[in-house]
């Protein structure tokens, strides 16, 4: 982490993959970008997707992704999620004047897949991801028609941990997602601990 913070110091990295994000954005279709800050600074025409996760999840998560944090064990990622979460606060605060863990205002869809995830394990995380690209699916299909019709199609669904990944439905989709929508969009809070 320290290493590839200290590459970032000053700024010229990232004012590079900056510039060629939004290049990319301005001057392609149909493409998908995976970077945290660019949906607050970047003005180009996207559905824009939070996809949110607590800290424990994001433990497990870590802790199964690659050999180096499977060494870590899911306390070990949890320090280092704490530690980039807090560095990519500061970060973008300074460079942006954003707070990347408050300001959800720019996102057409903020989902939380939490939930989906319940043992550090890499088949939990696998499934937790099958399960979640439904969601995702509907999303972006949203997003692209203006519909909501995907999402209340998914709100529908007998399974209540599809329903509850979605938090938040704004951008042209948002104006049509009736009060009743979004009440069987309750989030559901899993009780553990690392």
């Amino acid at each position: 982490m320290a290493e590839i913070e200290s590459l970032r110091d000053g700024g010229d990295a990232d004012d590079r993959v900056d510039r060629i994000l939004a290049d990319t954005m301005r001057n392609r279709d149909g493409v998908v970008v995976d970077a945290w800050a660019l949906p607050w600074y970047c003005r180009e025409p996207a559905i824009r997707i939070w996809i949110g996760s607590d800290r424990i999840s994001r433990s497990w998560k870590c802790a199964v992704s690659s050999p180096a944090e499977v060494a870590l064990g899911p306390t070990g990622c949890a320090r280092l999620v704490d530690e980039k979460d807090w560095l990519t606060r500061q970060r973008f605060l300074s460079r942006y004047g954003f707070d990347i863990f408050a300001d959800r205002d720019v996102f057409d869809f903020v989902l939380d897949n939490s939930h989906l995830i319940d043992a550090p394990t890499r088949a939990s995380a696998d499934a937790g991801i099958n399960k979640f690209h439904r969601v995702l699916t509907a999303c972006v299909e949203a997003g692209i028609s203006g519909d909501p019709e995907p999402l209340r199609a998914l709100v529908n669904d007998a399974d209540p941990a599809l329903r509850s990944c979605v938090v938040r439905v704004g951008g042209p989709c948002g104006a049509r997602w009736r009060s009743r929508d979004q009440k069987n969009c309750a989030p559901m809070v899993p009780s553990r601990a690392i």
